[in-house]
């Protein structure tokens, strides 16, 4: 149980890293 918390946990903090990055381009990409 506990592995599946700490897979949980990185695969959303790695979501949120992708999330980032792509907002960072949309916004070098529409100037």
């Amino acid at each position: 149980m506990e592995n599946a918390r700490r897979y949980f946990l990185s695969f959303y903090s790695i979501k949120k890293q992708a999330n980032h990055i792509i907002k960072k381009m949309g916004v070098l990409f529409l100037k």
